[in-house]
């Protein structure tokens, strides 16, 4: 939640989504995504160790930066593409989809 006493007294300010990923997880009731889930927060609560320039923000998530065009998206990290792609994955010999697939419900504007 933003602070309402900004936007009321600035009203050049606005507040935009510019980029949301979701992930999503699908268990057949067998209880068999909690190794998943639990790979996954461990990411998502991880440092970026590859934060040289600042753009890691987690295990999950980075910032990709475009200097030229001054344009930074959200991207999800190679390790969590591994977990939850964006595009779901048919399981080695069996016709199940991949139990965790990630989602670009907003890309940015720009």
């Amino acid at each position: 939640r933003g602070d309402v006493s900004y936007f009321d007294a600035n009203d050049q300010a606005s507040l935009e989504l510019e980029d949301l990923i979701t992930i999503h997880v699908m268990d057949d009731g067998s209880g068999d995504s909690s190794a998943v889930v639990a790979a996954v927060l461990s990411l998502a609560t991880s440092d970026g160790t590859d934060n040289t320039d600042g753009t890691a923000l987690s295990g999950a998530f980075s910032v990709s930066i475009d200097n030229s065009n001054q344009h930074a998206q959200l991207e999800p990290t190679v390790a969590l593409r591994a977990l939850c792609p964006l595009n779901p994955q048919r399981l080695a010999n069996t016709l199940m989809l991949s139990s965790c697939v990630l989602r670009r419900d907003v890309r940015a504007r720009g």
